[in-house]
C-alpha cells in the first residue's frame, strides 16, 4: 500500500506535513482529545501498513480516554512545550526519523546486509568542566576532541543512511555547545539529545535552543542533595535544580535517568525495576529451584527494586532466601563474599543486579572452587554480551527493552508542550526475556531421570517432542516417567511441553519477530491453532502480545 505521500519530493513532503502539525497543534488546546485523535490519523496517513489496523484503533481508543494514563500524559505535553520545540520534535521524530528515516534504514540493511542503528551516540569531547569521584570520563584526560567539522561528517552520513537521532555524551558535550548550536542549526531536520551534567546550561544557550527547536536534554543526578554532592562537588545538585527550572521556564524537553532514586518533579528515564526481579524469580521457580540468592548494591533504586521483586516471588513459592548488598566497593569485599558464597545452601539460584556484578560472582566462584552452573545458577540483567562471554561459563542475562525505552523517550519528548502544573510521567524500560547461556544450564530436580527429561525440552524445544521420545532418555517405563514428571513438576509432560513452547515463542516475539516467523521457527504450521492456544495459557493472542512488549521495529 502506498501512502499518501510517497510521489512527492522530501521538502513537499516535509513542508506539507509541517502545514498539518500547526493544523492540529493549533486546536490542541481546545479540544485536546480530538487533537489526539487527528495525530493518530495522520500516523496511519503516514505509516500506511507499516501497522495493522486493529493497532491503529487500538491506539486511537486508548490516547483518547480520558482515564487512560497515555491520555492524560499527551494533554500535560500539548501543553507543555514551547511551539516551535513542539513542531520541530514532531516533523523531526515522527517524519524524517520515523517514516522517511525507517523506510531508508530497512533499504540499506538489505543493500549492504548489515545492521544499520536507529540512533547514532557520540562524544563531542572527553573534557569535562567538573571532577566527579570515580567517573570513568575523567581516564580519557580532556584532549579528546571531535571538531566541528567531524561531528558535521558524522550526522551527514548518518542521514545518508537514514539515521535522524543523535545522542550527545562525554565528557561533558557542552563544553563545545558553540559548535553543537552550530551542529544542531545545519542540520535542523534532526533531533539531538545531550547526556549533560546541566551546569552549563543558562538562558541565553536555552534561547538558542528555543529557537532551534531540536535539541533536548538528559539530566543525571545521584538522589538526594547529599549523596550527588557527596560524588560530585558541594553545590551540584542546586545547579541542576536552577538549571531545570530554566528549561522548564523556557519550555524545553527534560527527561531524568535515575540513577540511586527517582526523581518526584520531572519525568525519569527508568525501568520496572521489580518485575525485572520477578521474571527473574520465575525462571529460577521453572527450573525447580528452592534456594535462592540475589547480589547488589543497597541503596541504588534499580537494585533495590530488583531484590524487592526477587524476593517478593521467592517467597510467595515458599523458597529461602539469602541477599549480599554492599553499598562499597564491591572489588574491596571479594573476601566476605567468598565466605557468603561458600555458606550459600547448594545448589542456589543466584540472581545478580547486573551483569557487572555477576560477574564479579563468576571470577570468586572460580577462585573458590565453586562449579556453576552446578552449585550455583548464574543470573545477571542487561543482557551485556562482552561481559556475558567474558564469565567462564558464559553468562545468563535477562534482557531489557533498551531501544523500545528510546523510542519511548523520544515521543515524551516530542509530546512534551506548555503548562508547568501538569502531571509527569516516567518512561519504563520493560524486561523482554532471559537469554539462556551455560551459567544457568541447570535444573535442580532431585530426580536426576526428570532433570535430564527438563534438559532434553528445552533444548530441542523448536522441535516435534514426543512422550515416547522422552521414554527412551531414561531408564523408566512410560507410565512411571509420566507418573514422576506429575509429582515432581505439577503438570503432565504434553502441557509442560506446550507451556515451554509458547514460552519460547513469547521470547521470540520479545526478539521482534513476527507472529508467522516465530510460529515457523518453533515448527507450528497451524496458526490459527497456535494463537488458540496462546490465548488459553496467556489470555491474549499472540498480535496483541507482540503489540504490547515487542521491540518496534524501525
Amino acid at each position: 500500500m502506498n501512502t499518501a505521500f510517497d510521489s512527492l519530493t522530501h521538502k513537499m513532503q516535509r513542508a506539507a506535513l509541517g502545514k498539518t502539525v500547526d493544523l492540529v497543534l493549533s486546536h490542541a488546546e481546545k479540544d485536546p482529545a480530538k487533537t489526539v485523535g487527528q495525530i493518530v490519523d495522520l500516523s496511519k496517513q503516514f505509516y500506511g501498513d507499516s501497522f495493522s489496523e486493529e493497532t491503529y484503533t487500538h491506539a486511537k481508543q486508548t490516547l483518547t480516554d480520558p482515564n487512560s494514563k497515555w491520555s492524560k500524559l499527551i494533554n500535560c505535553m500539548l501543553n507543555q512545550l514551547d511551539p516551535n520545540v513542539a513542531r520541530t520534535t514532531a516533523l523531526n521524530l515522527g517524519y524524517e526519523a520515523f517514516f522517511r528515516g525507517t523506510k531508508t534504514i530497512r533499504e540499506n540493511r538489505v543493500k549492504y546486509q548489515c545492521n544499520i542503528p536507529w540512533l547514532i551516540l557520540f562524544d563531542p569531547t572527553s573534557a569535562c568542566n567538573m571532577h566527579c569521584v570515580g567517573c570513568w570520563a575523567g581516564e580519557y584526560g580532556h584532549k579528546n576532541n571531535l571538531s566541528f567539522d567531524d561531528m558535521d561528517k558524522i550526522v551527514s552520513q548518518g542521514k545518508e543512511l537514514g539515521v535522524y537521532l543523535y545522542m550527545l555524551t562525554g565528557g561533558e558535550p557542552l563544553v563545545s555547545k558553540a559548535d553543537i548550536l552550530k551542529l544542531a542549526e545545519k542540520h535542523n531536520d534532526v533531533q539531538f539529545a545531550i547526556y549533560t551534567n546541566s551546569t552549563l546550561i543558562d538562558e541565553p544557550f536555552c534561547k538558542e535552543v528555543v529557537r532551534l527547536g531540536n535539541i533536548a536534554f538528559m539530566l543525571s543526578i545521584e538522589g538526594t542533595p547529599e549523596t550527588n554532592d557527596a560524588r560530585r562537588g558541594e553545590g551540584h545538585y542546586a545547579a541542576v535544580m536552577r538549571a531545570m527550572d530554566l528549561l522548564k521556564e523556557l519550555n524545553i524537553p527534560v527527561v531524568l535517568q535515575n540513577y540511586r532514586h527517582r526523581s518526584t518533579t520531572y519525568s525519569n528515564l527508568t525501568g520496572d525495576y521489580e518485575g525485572t526481579g520477578l521474571m527473574a524469580a520465575r525462571f529460577f521457580a521453572e527450573r525447580l529451584f528452592r534456594n535462592f540468592a540475589f547480589f547488589g548494591v543497597k541503596g541504588v533504586v534499580w537494585s533495590d527494586e530488583r531484590c524487592k521483586g526477587y524476593r517478593g516471588e521467592v517467597e510467595r513459592i515458599g523458597g529461602t532466601f539469602h541477599a549480599f548488598e554492599t553499598g562499597k566497593d564491591s572489588e574491596k569485599n571479594r573476601e566476605v563474599l567468598g565466605r557468603w558464597l561458600r555458606e550459600l545452601p547448594k545448589p542456589v539460584a543466584l540472581f545478580c543486579c547486573d551483569d557487572a556484578h555477576a560477574l564479579i560472582i563468576s571470577e570468586i566462584c572460580k577462585m573458590e572452587n565453586i562449579p556453576i552452573p552446578e552449585d550455583v545458577s548464574l543470573l545477571g540483567v542487561d543482557n551485556d554480551e562482552t561481559i556475558c562471554k567474558l564469565s567462564a561459563p558464559n553468562l545468563s542475562s535477562l534482557s531489557q527493552g533498551v531501544e523500545q525505552g528510546g523510542y519511548d523517550v523520544a515521543r515524551l519528548i516530542d509530546r512534551l508542550i506548555r503548562n508547568p502544573e501538569a502531571e509527569w510521567e516516567d518512561v519504563m524500560v520493560m524486561p523482554l526475556n532471559i537469554i539462556t547461556r551455560q551459567s544457568t544450564d541447570i535444573y535442580a530436580n532431585n530426580d536426576p531421570h526428570i532433570a535430564e527429561v527438563l534438559r532434553y525440552i528445552h533444548e530441542n524445544i523448536s522441535q516435534k517432542i514426543t512422550v515416547d521420545d522422552l521414554v527412551k532418555l531414561v531408564p523408566l517405563s512410560r507410565r512411571l516417567l509420566e507418573t514422576r514428571f506429575k509429582k515432581g513438576m505439577g503438570t503432565s509432560i504434553y502441557d509442560y511441553i506446550i507451556q515451554t513452547r509458547i514460552e519460547k515463542m513469547m521470547q521470540l516475539l520479545c526478539e521482534g519477530l513476527s507472529v508467522s516467523e516465530a510460529a515457523a521457527e518453533l515448527g507450528f504450521s497451524d496458526i490459527k491453532n497456535v494463537s488458540r492456544t496462546f490465548r488459553q495459557l496467556k489470555g491474549l493472542t499472540p498480535s496483541e502480545y507482540r503489540s504490547q512488549v515487542a521491540p518496534k521495529r524501525r
